[in-house]
């Protein structure tokens, strides 16, 4: 071994040291004085237009449910292959959470895909999976 240990140990320490300063100055949060008469920026607000949802399955549900934010915006008996509806919810920019209640065929894998189309016509596109009664969340944004 070369050198005594507690000299390496104090030289680590004077590079942790001359590091801290810096170290500091990067990461402490930026506080700025807010100036009396600065009126504050307007937050955009959340466009209440509506989304389009399309719905196309590998195999037809017995029986179709969406929900969003717990309340159920379409319930659809026996849907065709593929069916859309215009839905009444808003969408914020972080996106859409969408909760569907699916039933199919029991012993029947089947699919479903779902095509969201935004208030600025952006479309957004979410896979169900399932067999049986299915229940799952899609995340659009």
């Amino acid at each position: 071994m070369r050198g005594s240990p507690i000299l390496r140990a104090f030289a680590t320490l004077l590079v942790l040291l001359a590091l801290a300063y810096p170290l500091h100055q990067l990461l402490r949060p930026e506080v700025t004085a807010a100036t009396p008469g600065a009126p504050l920026p307007a937050a955009k607000p959340v466009q209440a237009k509506g989304v389009h949802l399309q719905m196309s399955f590998t195999q037809a549900p017995r029986k179709m449910r969406v929900l969003s934010l717990g309340e159920p915006v379409w319930e659809v008996e026996s849907p065709a292959g593929e069916v859309e509806k215009d839905l009444p919810i808003a969408y914020p920019p972080e996106g859409v959470e969408l909760q569907f209640e699916l039933e199919w065929p029991e012993g029947v894998r089947a699919a479903a895909r779902a095509r969201l189309t935004d208030p600025e016509g952006v479309e957004h596109t979410g896979f169900i999976w399932g067999q049986g009664a299915t229940t799952d969340v899609v995340v659009f944004h």
